[in-house]
């Protein structure tokens, strides 16, 4: 009898990859007290991002850092999850949905257009991890839209490098603008790209903004698959052999049943 398989890969077994981790996080909440208003989320992001370029890629200890982004943030994301009331987010007075709304469908509208260039997968994947959730809206449009990985990878990284300034500037930008409580957690939960984005704006400015930041990101999550079945529907009403910007792909609407 077949042992079943844990969903979850066995943690790689580098000491000093995870000793690096450990300092990164220890010496960020140890520097946080003398950065104020910069939390220990950014810094940490800061420290991460410097050392990444002077280490090899080649270096063994990096497979522990693919392993805690790819599992361990979503599980830290997951236990976030458990203190927010979804009854809270859905109870958002009608204006915040309203914005909410316009924001998903600006970003995907800007993409569209700002990006005419580019092949209809990278508009779409660069879009979605704009107006919805990062790194998770671009793995769960790209088999949709039939993304290559190059396509991906590009939309990943420019994401990500947008959130991480997004982190820096927003709460300095609230700040300076005497922003109240709702709007500035009104302007991070559905501007900022993902989860982990929102988190690290709004801590920066108190509990108060980061509650109603999260309420806020929960909701335009919400969209993420209406989002991603009118991205398949589109993809597949326009898909002829002369036009498709990928002739060998089938794009099926199937990521969201996976």
């Amino acid at each position: 009898m077949k042992s079943l398989k844990s969903p979850v890969p066995v943690p790689p077994k580098h000491l000093m990859g995870w000793l690096i981790l450990g300092g990164i996080a220890g010496g960020a909440l140890m520097i946080e007290p003398l950065l104020k208003p910069i939390d220990s989320i950014t810094i940490a992001l800061l420290i991460s991002i410097i050392l990444g370029n002077f280490i090899a890629p080649s270096y063994a200890g990096r497979s522990t850092w693919n392993y805690s982004e790819k599992h361990l943030l979503a599980m830290a994301t997951l236990l976030l999850g458990f203190g927010m009331d979804l009854r809270k987010a859905l109870n958002l007075p009608p204006p915040y949905w309203a914005y909410i709304f316009a924001s998903v469908v600006i970003a995907l509208a800007s993409a569209q257009l700002i990006m005419r260039g580019s092949t209809k997968a990278m508009r779409w994947t660069m879009g979605a991890g704009q107006a919805i959730c990062g790194n998770s809206a671009i793995a769960a449009t790209a088999p949709v839209v039939g993304a290559t990985s190059t396509e991906i990878g590009v939309s990943v990284a420019t994401v990500n490098l947008l959130g991480t300034m997004g982190i820096i500037l927003f709460p300095m930008i609230s700040n300076q603008l005497n922003l109240p409580v709702e709007a500035s957690a009104l302007l991070f939960g559905s501007v900022l790209q993902s989860v982990g984005h929102v988190a690290g704006a709004g801590q920066a400015l108190g509990s108060e903004v980061l509650s109603l930041a999260l309420l806020v990101k929960m909701v335009r999550i919400l969209w993420l698959g209406p989002a991603v079945l009118l991205m398949g529907w589109l993809m597949a009403r326009k898909q002829t052999p002369s036009s498709a910007d990928h002739p060998s792909t089938r794009v099926q609407p199937t990521g969201l049943l996976s």
